[in-house]
């Protein structure tokens, strides 16, 4: 008659139930994970730089190999009042993340002054419902010395939401006039700068890793 462990029985149990446990917690991680790997580009040519450069080229392009969910819905020549539009098309849940990038057109255009379009630029951030919004502040267009006053006091009010928003400084890597091309726009080496400074690194998953 074989005698077993009694001991030894009720160790090698708990020993499985912890190993299952954390083997379903790491699953249900692996899973929330590839949920929030969905990626959307909101806001004007500073992400739709399509126009401007050979085709692959382009900031969404390089975005999409490090993320292959990652969602264009920014359109060149865009405007803050365009990114309702864009925001009603993005699906987003809790755990996607939406890139913004908006305001130099509306600089360049002179309809309103600059306390206008911050008072218009809050109202639309509230206009977001679901989904950790990353705000991007203005670069400096070498070609276009005459408006960096400008762009730095909108890049100033920009920063003030670093309490509640992530900051993306484009303004500090759009740096070099060959990240530019027809004066503004990104250029085909200003959409891998681009691409880095939104999403660092191989891969693009800002919310992976948020619990």
């Amino acid at each position: 008659m074989v005698r077993y462990n009694t001991n030894f029985l009720c160790v090698s149990v708990m020993a499985l139930g912890i190993l299952f446990v954390v083997f379903d917690m790491y699953h249900k991680k692996v899973v929330e994970g590839n949920k929030s790997s969905r990626v959307y580009l909101v806001g004007d040519s500073t992400f739709d730089n399509t126009p401007y450069v050979a085709k692959g080229k382009d900031v969404f392009s390089y975005i999409q190999k490090k993320n292959s969910r990652a969602i264009l819905n920014a359109i060149d020549d865009s405007k803050i009042s365009d990114v309702y539009r864009q925001l009603d098309l993005v699906n987003a849940t809790d755990h996607d993340t939406i890139f913004i990038s908006v305001g130099g057109n509306d600089i360049l255009a002179r309809e309103m002054t600059l306390e206008q379009l911050m008072v218009k630029y809050r109202k639309m951030l509230s206009y977001v419902k679901k989904g950790k919004v990353v705000l991007c502040d203005l670069y400096y267009p070498p070609q276009m010395k005459h408006l960096h006053s400008i762009i730095r006091k909108w890049n100033t009010f920009i920063h003030l939401f670093s309490e509640d928003y992530e900051i993306k400084k484009i303004s500090e890597t759009m740096v070099l006039p060959e990240h530019f091309t027809n004066i503004i726009e990104p250029s085909e080496l200003g959409s891998v700068v681009m691409a880095e400074t939104i999403c660092p690194g191989e891969s693009c998953n800002p919310n992976a890793n948020q619990g």
